[in-house]
């Protein structure tokens, strides 16, 4: 079940506590949550960016155990780059990724923070998964509407499966 997703969040002002319920729910239904994150609009700083989803984070995952947290995927979406013509570039998403692990850490435990799933989106396409995979830290990519056509779907799974060692730039 997807929850927080950015739109969400704009259009129908979901809060932090709704989110967190929405993930105890899932979990207590012994699904999968799959929780996006994200820095809003805009492109902030390293620090502004780690205070910004280090609280996200903080109030999403209130009361929820390591076991619990390790069961969730983590989508990362940058509001800026959802819906536009190309993603973020993948050396930013490979530091966000990075900072994010840190930041999971420093939250429960970096056993935990290894073990969760921490995902891309935001405009991912065959054109740019094989790079923004390529990193340790993205376990792999949240696909919007370059994945409606089956060819490019079948294209990002191909990429995905094989880490990232293939690109079509």
């Amino acid at each position: 079940m997807e929850i927080g997703h950015h739109e969400r969040i704009q259009v129908f002002h979901e809060t932090s506590t709704l989110i967190n319920q929405k993930i105890r729910l899932t979990l207590a239904c012994n699904c999968t949550p799959v929780v996006c994150i994200d820095e809003g609009n805009q492109k902030l700083t390293l620090l502004a960016f780690r205070n910004r989803l280090t609280k996200q984070l903080t109030s999403y995952l209130h009361t929820i155990t390591p076991a619990e947290i390790q069961q969730i995927i983590f989508a990362y979406e940058p509001g800026w780059a959802i819906g536009q013509k190309e993603a973020a570039p993948a050396e930013f998403v490979h530091t966000a990724h990075q900072a994010l692990r840190e930041i999971m850490a420093g939250l429960v435990t970096t056993e935990t923070a290894e073990r969760v799933r921490l995902i891309y989106g935001g405009s991912v396409s065959k054109e740019n998964a094989g790079k923004i995979i390529a990193n340790a830290d993205v376990d792999g990519v949240f696909i919007g509407r370059f994945g409606h056509e089956p060819r490019n779907y079948q294209a990002i799974l191909e990429l995905v499966k094989t880490g990232g060692e293939q690109d079509d730039n």
